[in-house]
């Protein structure tokens, strides 16, 4: 396959669209990273409390 870069004019139009792209790109897996680690956070503290609970159910 072709280098389309090769013999290329520069579009900095195209290259301010890539650029805020490649953003957004980022900041999605930024906040996918944020929301994943929540989502393990409350999961651990669900853990804890369902064993606690059945502790305190069985009277331990």
């Amino acid at each position: 396959m072709a280098n389309p870069k090769v013999g290329a004019v520069k579009d900095p139009y195209l290259e301010s669209i890539t650029a805020q792209i490649n953003e957004i790109n980022e900041a999605i897996k930024a906040s996918n990273k944020k929301q994943f680690e929540e989502i393990a956070r409350l999961e651990a503290i669900k853990t804890h409390y369902t064993k606690f609970k059945k502790m305190m159910l069985e009277g331990k």
